[in-house]
């Protein structure tokens, strides 16, 4: 995985809405990019819609 380029990488492909819902997987997509500038600040993810869904 370390030696594949980004554009083969595709976290949660295998993954389905029975595991993981759409709006997690979202989520975690946005805080996972591997490029740091790409990524939401932290205060950006607190303001998030996420943490305050039920």
């Amino acid at each position: 995985m370390q030696n594949s380029p980004p554009e083969t990488l595709r976290p949660f492909h295998l993954t389905t809405t029975r595991e993981i819902c759409p709006e997690d997987k979202e989520f975690v997509l946005r805080i996972m990019k591997l490029d740091p500038r790409d990524r939401p600040s932290a205060r950006q993810l607190l303001e998030d819609g996420w943490f305050r869904q039920p």
